[in-house]
């Protein structure tokens, strides 16, 4: 029982670590403001509290609490598309202003009148069940650390947008406990449960070191230099489409306008 609670504890905690973290590397770099904090706070607490909860209980409960997932999924369907096309929108405005890819859903303000609050519980959400499960059910670590570096490779591709460094220290101090811990975890539950306990304050203790060692301010980048390189890249793809758009390079705007029409049909 006591190792129960001390694994229950890791997964809520390493959980709520990774996606708060994660998410809001995405929100300070791109100063996002059509949400509320308090809401990604309560939610990512929350499901992570109850995921890590129901991760070890029967499969025939966790078939019920599926069938209740879809069925919310289903009701609010409308105002969870919106969200994300809205998020979409807003990364691709700002990837166009470096690039020029094109805008997804341009001229589609209207979708701000939904927010980026479902967006963000939504990809919390999915973090949350993948670093869970693997903590839980012991599985490789890494489908749990590819989702939990996803919302912080959004915020690579321009280099104008640094996360918080709140941000990037939570999630990094979560990414670390997963690593160093989860070898150990598959082996023996208890001792990754202890493990993770003993490490907490040095992996803190680190994390700060390391902000210290190389302070955020001393941040520089090319960004002529990366644009190049990654339209370089970009275009090389063979799925690319050959359509002239401006500056004279191929647009990418029929690529996510296509996108546009599925997510259009589905809401």
């Amino acid at each position: 029982m006591r190792n129960e609670v001390r694994s229950y504890i890791s997964a809520f905690l390493i959980a709520f670590l990774i996606s708060f973290g994660g998410i809001c590397c995405m929100i300070t770099a791109f100063a996002f403001d059509a949400y509320k904090m308090s809401t990604l706070v309560l939610f990512c607490l929350i499901f992570s509290a109850v995921t890590a909860l129901i991760a070890g209980v029967k499969r025939s409960i966790l078939v019920v609490l599926g069938v209740a997932v879809l069925a919310i999924g289903v009701f609010f369907r409308r105002q969870a598309v919106n969200s994300l096309r809205f998020l979409l929108q807003c990364l691709t405005e700002r990837y166009d202003q470096a690039y020029g890819f094109g805008v997804f859903g341009e001229g589609s303000y209207y979708l701000e009148f939904y927010g980026l609050n479902w967006a963000f519980c939504i990809f919390a959400g999915l973090v949350i069940t993948a670093v869970v499960w693997t903590l839980r059910k012991r599985f490789t670590a890494v489908f749990a650390v590819a989702a939990g570096i996803l919302p912080l490779a959004s915020c690579l591709v321009v280099t104008d947008t640094v996360p918080a460094k709140w941000a990037i220290f939570l999630l990094l101090t979560g990414l670390v406990l997963l690593i160093l811990t989860h070898s150990v975890r598959r082996r023996d539950e208890w001792d990754g449960n202890r493990l993770t306990a003993m490490l907490l304050v040095p992996v803190c203790l680190m994390n700060l070191l390391l902000f210290w060692a190389i302070p955020q301010d001393s941040y520089r980048a090319d960004q002529t230099e990366m644009q190049e390189k990654l339209n370089s890249w970009f275009w090389s793809l063979p799925f690319m489409p050959e359509v002239e758009g401006s500056g004279g390079k191929p647009a990418v705007l029929p690529v996510v306008q296509g996108l546009d029409v599925k997510l259009d049909q589905i809401g």
